[in-house]
């Protein structure tokens, strides 16, 4: 049975995967933030859960040896909404810092594999499909961050022989989806029957259901040997799609009756360009490949929908 450390697993994506690893049968233990009175839906009483600052560097020591995972899945990061006030100081702390702390603390372990959460935010807006190859011009701070940790990961990889893969994930969605996120607010406002607004019908993104990126996720670790090691891979659909069709498609499942409105004053640095992962180099290299076509994964979420927070 695999010991496996999850940081940041009060996520969306870290709870989908501790429930995953857990129902694998694996010993899991994962780290939420210090001070969070917060209990996540589905874990059992077997998940072992530690509440530490992953910025400060002895106790991130400290756990590593305590535990002496086999696996780590480094998700834990600061994702800004508009308007919440998250300061530059804040997003370098959570995606660089402690970034720093997990690998140096890696170091002094023997894992055998770790898989650590880029953002596809790292790449830019573009005209193309994004490869992992394409020099990286993020125009948001969020997106330097999470750029600056993933080439720390990368550097010690390659120079330490460490064995981690860095996975850019682009737009997942699914049950457990958090408040104030755009595909939340989606369903949540057809259920209601209340007015949708979107910045423009022509801003798209590469949404991948929750579920395929869980099943990479278990699985990379099982197919990682040298090549691999410090590599980036993209983890997306590989398929562009409009929020405006996407928001067509949860109205149509939810036989909603809302309006669809425009707001271009809201339209941001992300929402220009081409959001699309190339999943050439990801296909090339691991037997995964997503089962969830974007119609399958609105069902799903449809069906579990009143287990999605908020």
């Amino acid at each position: 049975m695999k010991k496996v450390l999850v940081t940041g697993a009060g996520g969306f994506v870290g709870t989908a995967l501790v429930k995953e690893l857990e129902r694998m049968g694996c010993n899991v233990h994962v780290t939420i933030r210090n001070g969070s009175g917060k209990s996540f839906v589905g874990w059992s009483d077997k998940v072992y859960t530690h509440k530490i600052d992953l910025l400060d560097k002895y106790q991130v020591d400290s756990l590593f040896k305590n535990i002496k995972p086999d696996v780590v899945y480094h998700l834990a990061a600061v994702l800004p909404k508009a308007g919440d006030g998250t300061t530059l100081t804040e997003l370098y702390n959570a995606n660089v810092i402690v970034v720093q702390n997990v690998l140096d603390a890696i170091t002094e372990s023997s894992i055998e594999a770790a898989v650590f959460m880029g953002s596809c935010l790292e790449y830019g807006p573009s005209s193309a499909s994004s490869m992992e190859s394409d020099r990286c011009n993020p125009e948001s701070f969020y997106g330097l961050t999470k750029l600056s940790g993933t080439l720390l990961a990368q550097a010690a990889a390659k120079n330490q022989g460490l064995p981690i893969i860095v996975c850019r994930l682009f737009t997942p969605f699914g049950p457990g989806s958090r408040p104030g996120r755009f595909v939340t607010e989606v369903f949540e406002k057809a259920k209601n029957n209340q007015p949708i607004t979107l910045p423009s019908k022509l801003v798209s993104r590469d949404f991948i259901y929750i579920k395929d990126v869980v099943n990479f996720l278990v699985s990379a670790p099982l197919e990682l040997n040298e090549e691999k090691i410090g590599n980036i891979f993209n983890l997306g659909s590989g398929k562009s799609e409009t929020l405006y069709n996407f928001t067509q498609l949860v109205v149509e499942e939810l036989k909603a009756s809302c309006e669809i409105k425009f707001d271009t004053n809201s339209i941001s640095a992300q929402d220009t360009g081409l959001w699309q992962a190339s999943m050439e180099k990801t296909t090339a290299n691991f037997s995964w490949r997503p089962k969830y076509t974007l119609e399958e994964g609105i069902q799903e979420t449809a069906k579990l929908f009143p287990q999605m927070e908020g």
